[in-house]
């Protein structure tokens, strides 16, 4: 009888159908995972199932040497991929969100040494868990090298533990979504590199940074070509896809010019919530399609189009009942949706009078009268702005940090050239 040698590609293959045969769920609050795999005690835990190409980590940027210790966080396809790479199983440490991946490694490379982490089923018991974590690894002794393919909404938790972890570099591929809300996420990083659009079928970035827990002296970030750009560490934005968009941006936001926040704002009646009234108050739910008015022909007359058909109908008459929920009445406006179409775009700015109000999709910039509205819309359709707006949003949702960047139109001629002539 023949006997056939099981290969470590040969292991990396077998688990690379193990997440083809147990993921794919795209429901949400699933990590991915499918029944009745999902519900399984020994997945309890688990924050996400996506396997990871070690490339994308980029860690070929670096001389590994025999001596080098490694932390993978919880993707055990990268353990097999560095041991593949010729990094001893002794020196790499698993820590595990579940049972399942536990139970794997020790499978697949017994010499590996494993750590449970807290995470549970319920994300807020997670991120407490995790937060006690991290004061317990400040005594773990450190590896030269951590990487981590971060379950996206953790990001912060995860880099804090990475950075902790940490004694060379920590290598995490997340979403941009983080990065571009709140750019203090940008701190120790030395190099950024923008993946762009991560899932087929929705629109959300990702990016790959290398991070240098002893601090950095400047930032390196990768562009869609592959060339390298110095910056200096820290940038008040985080990089996306146009390097000269984004050195664009950074120019303008150091300005320090007034914004729309505080002013824009968003209503707090959502669309599942809606009384639809024939004879209520005119609420706009997204601002729509390009050009077309708010009109019959884009209008919701009973709940269930209101939420079935939300692309093409935007608005609605509500009870008066809600109207303390409803924002934007009273006062001009210009109305954007919360979520553009596009990845780095602001959307559709369309005028709404001071009878039409405002759900929670949709953001509106309360102007002076009708010509300042004009003014606004007229403004936020220029060029500049719209260069400006790719270089500010790496996402496609509009919020409180891309309008407290982009000028106020007051300051139009303050910073674009020849404006108005």
């Amino acid at each position: 009888m023949t006997t056939v040698k099981t290969t470590l590609e040969d292991k990396v293959k077998l688990v690379h159908d193990l997440y083809r045969k147990f993921g794919g769920n795209k429901k949400k609050g699933s990590n991915g995972l499918k029944e009745p795999w999902a519900s399984s005690s020994d997945w309890e835990g688990c924050l996400q199932w996506h396997f990871t190409d070690l490339s994308l980590f980029a860690i070929n940027r670096y001389v590994l040497g025999s001596n080098d210790t490694f932390a993978v966080l919880i993707n055990y396809d990268v353990v097999l991929q560095l041991v593949l790479k010729g990094v001893p199983p002794y020196n790499i440490t698993f820590f595990s969100d579940c049972d399942f991946k536990t139970k794997g490694i020790k499978k697949f490379m017994p010499d590996v040494k494993v750590v449970r982490l807290p995470t549970t089923n319920d994300s807020n018991t997670t991120k407490r868990n995790l937060k006690r974590f991290i004061k317990e690894i400040r005594y773990m002794k450190k590896f030269s090298y951590v990487l981590n393919n971060v379950p996206f909404k953790y990001l912060k938790e995860f880099k804090e533990i990475a950075e902790k972890l940490a004694e060379e570099k920590a290598l995490i591929i997340s979403g941009s979504k983080d990065y571009h809300s709140n750019p203090a996420m940008l701190n120790n990083v030395e190099l950024y590199k923008y993946l762009g659009q991560c899932f087929p079928t929705a629109k959300v970035t990702a990016s790959v940074v290398h991070i240098n827990p002893n601090g950095s002296s400047q930032l390196k970030v990768i562009d869609k070509n592959g060339r390298e750009h110095i910056g200096s560490p820290n940038p008040p934005i985080a990089p996306g896809e146009d390097i000269d968009i984004w050195l664009n941006a950074i120019k303008v936001v150091k300005m320090g010019l007034p914004g729309y926040y505080p002013g824009a704002a968003k209503g707090n009646l959502d669309r599942k919530a809606t009384k639809i009234n024939p004879n209520g108050m005119p609420v706009i739910f997204s601002a729509g399609n390009k050009g077309a008015q708010f009109d019959n022909e884009n209008r919701a007359f009973d709940y269930n189009s209101l939420n079935n058909d939300t692309t093409k109908l935007c608005w609605a008459t509500v009870d008066e009942s809600q109207k303390e929920n409803i924002g934007g009445l009273g006062t001009w406006k210009v109305v954007v949706t919360h979520a553009a179409n596009d990845i780095g775009h602001l959307g559709n700015p369309k005028i709404a009078d001071p009878t039409w109000g405002c759900g929670t999709n949709c953001w509106y910039l309360p102007c002076k009268d009708k010509e300042d509205a004009e003014a606004c819309v007229k403004y936020l359709t220029h060029p500049e702005v719209v260069k400006l707006v790719k270089g500010l949003k790496i996402v496609t949702s509009n919020s409180i940090s891309v309008w407290k960047k982009i000028p106020h139109h007051s300051q139009a001629s303050t910073w674009i050239k020849n404006y108005g002539h």
